[in-house]
């Protein structure tokens, strides 16, 4: 997934405007990049804590772009 679908992603989800199937879209991209605990996939695919997962997911998300930018600036 590009940078760009991650931004805008997490945009949705921050603003609470994301689709369900958005929600899934960026989940399972960190669950797949090791970014989020597969309990933690579990819980959010069984609507446990889904709003704590989500924020979890943010930060995470915010981490990846992070580094993706600093490993631009170091090319």
């Amino acid at each position: 997934m590009e940078n760009d679908r991650v931004r805008y992603l997490m945009g949705k989800i921050k603003d609470r405007t994301a689709s369900d199937k958005e929600k899934d879209e960026y989940i399972d991209y960190l669950y797949n990049k090791g970014e989020i605990t597969r309990k933690q996939f579990e819980d959010y695919k069984k609507n446990k804590n889904t709003d704590d997962i989500l924020q979890i997911a943010l930060i995470a998300g915010a981490g990846i772009l992070l580094g993706i930018l600093l490993g631009k600036l170091s090319e």
